[in-house]
């Protein structure tokens, strides 16, 4: 029962959201609006789930699985979209790209935060359900959303959050993906291909943009030796769309590393190798 009734209420969820994505209304009222809409339906659903609750554990299973997340992805897409676009900047396209592209790495962050538990999901394993989606059940060794506690735990298991938080990250990224490549005149384009052919990107490793960093701030080669090793290491990641963690522990590597000097030695490998082949054409 409970599974026949998700259905209809789901396809009415989409219904109503979908009138308000066709309502000229302003986009942040429009999420209010679908955020509103998402919490009351959710409301519903729990209403009924404790009242006509799963008759069997493989249908408790299915419904903190597949069933919920869908409905809260929802409710956490539409929350998460008025969180960006609040906070979106003013300015010209560059700015609103790399603005939306500093949350592109957010959402990276998070898969990869969860690479097990998405790699559980994405190949439909089954193993683990009876400890994922079956209320009351707490698996600490499977790293499950510590806030249940806080929670109705009739209505939550440790990982159904997870479900709808990976579902709604999905429908985020392919929101931020057309944001960007309107953004930049590339709608017909895609993602992969703008970002290979239009974005300057550090490809070399993390440690190796640390070298340059630190020889760049020893001789003064920015500004006149006026800024600090954490700005420019700042307006490194701005530059190059990379992420420097842990950086000063990176120098220490470094510094404890018996060639201290790795990519620049191989960099001046480089240019001479260059110059000899250049100088070999003209002889």
């Amino acid at each position: 029962m409970i599974l026949k009734y998700s259905e209809r209420l789901y396809d009415d969820l989409n219904r109503e959201l979908t009138n308000l994505k066709l309502d000229e209304k302003p986009v942040f009222k429009r999420l209010e609006l679908s955020i509103l809409t998402c919490i009351r339906t959710l409301t519903k659903l729990k209403t009924f789930f404790k009242e006509n609750g799963p008759r069997t554990k493989a249908e408790e299973i299915e419904f903190f699985k597949k069933v919920k997340p869908k409905f809260k992805s929802l409710l956490i897409f539409h929350q998460q979209v008025l969180n960006i676009e609040s906070r979106r900047p003013v300015g010209d396209a560059q700015a609103v790209s790399d603005y939306y592209l500093n949350e592109l790495k957010v959402l990276t962050h998070y898969f990869d935060s969860h690479m097990s538990f998405y790699q559980y999901l994405r190949t439909e394993a089954t193993h683990f359900d009876e400890q994922y989606f079956v209320r009351d059940v707490y698996p600490i060794h499977l790293n499950p959303y510590e806030g249940i506690v806080d929670f109705d735990t009739s209505f939550n298991t440790s990982h159904d959050s997870q479900v709808a938080h990976i579902l709604a990250n999905e429908m985020i990224l392919a929101y931020l993906e057309k944001q960007i490549l309107g953004a930049n005149n590339k709608e017909n384009s895609d993602l992969k291909t703008f970002m290979e052919e239009e974005l300057v990107t550090w490809t070399q490793a993390n440690t190796a943009l640390v070298e340059n960093i630190y020889g760049w701030y020893e001789t003064k080669a920015l500004n006149h030796g006026k800024l600090s090793l954490t700005r420019i290491s700042k307006y490194m990641e701005k530059v190059f769309h990379v992420k420097l963690d842990d950086f000063f522990d990176t120098w220490g590597y470094i510094s404890d590393r018996a060639n201290k000097t790795i990519y620049m030695d191989e960099m001046k490998v480089g240019i001479l190798n260059r110059i000899s082949q250049k100088l070999g054409v003209r002889k």
